[in-house]
This record gives C-alpha cells, sequence and structure tokens, in this order.
C-alpha cells in the first residue's frame, strides 16, 4: 500500500510540474512573439589599412609574392553580426552592446521584416559593455 501511495504522489507531483513547465513554455513564446519585432540584427564593417598597423613588418620579403608578381594586399574590410533591440521607434534609436559598433566605418540595421536602414553611433559606453 505504501509503494502505490508513493507511486501515485511521485507521479502526480511529475505530471504537475509538466504541466506548469509547459504553460510556462507556451507564456513565454507568446512574450517572446510579440517582443521580436523590436530586435533587430545589426551589420557593420569596418575598413583596415594594414600599412598603418603593421609598419615594423618588411613589405616585400615574402618570396612567394616576390617570384609570382603578386601585390600585397594593403587594405580590407572586417564586417561584424551582432544584434539590438529597438528602445524608441520614433527617434529611431537602437542599443547594442559596444564591441558591435566599436570601430565601425558603416553600420546598418535590419529589421525583422528585411529592410535595413544606415545608422550612426549616438553614444557608447565600452564600461558597461
Amino acid at each position: 500500500m505504501k509503494k502505490l501511495f508513493l507511486l501515485v504522489s511521485v507521479s502526480s507531483i511529475l505530471f504537475g510540474q509538466n504541466s506548469v513547465l509547459k504553460q510556462f513554455s507556451n507564456q513565454f513564446a507568446d512574450i517572446a512573439e510579440k517582443a521580436n519585432p523590436a530586435v533587430v540584427t545589426i551589420l557593420t564593417e569596418k575598413n583596415i589599412d594594414l600599412t598603418e598597423s603593421h609598419r615594423n613588418l618588411p613589405q616585400d620579403s615574402d618570396l612567394f609574392r616576390f617570384f609570382y608578381n603578386m601585390p600585397r594586399q594593403r587594405e580590407y574590410k572586417s564586417t561584424a553580426l551582432g544584434s539590438g533591440v529597438i528602445v524608441d521607434s520614433r527617434k529611431g534609436y537602437v542599443i547594442t552592446n559596444n564591441h558591435v559598433i566599436k570601430g565601425a566605418d558603416d553600420i546598418v540595421v535590419r529589421l525583422d521584416d528585411g529592410s535595413e536602414f544606415k545608422a550612426e553611433v549616438i553614444g557608447a559606453d565600452p564600461l558597461s559593455d
């Protein structure tokens, strides 16, 4: 009898918790669906000039480039991807992490519907990144 009572008690607790977890999961999904339009993708580009950042490296000592007459790439673009949240849709303010936009030359914000907008940094707080 004790085993049956224990089995019934444990199974009711597990089913009760499963019901609570399912309800929480459904509520979380509803909230996430409502908040999803406020979440944006942030695309950044940064131009990096190798001639200034690598002044102490020999420029023409690479034998492979010398024999095959290949020019050394002096500049390239670095791209980054991050996310952000719209905090004021009327003014177009988006908040994101500092490391996403730090030193970026071009910033594009992509909305949930796929539309894209050029952006500029209004302020940054590297210490709270």
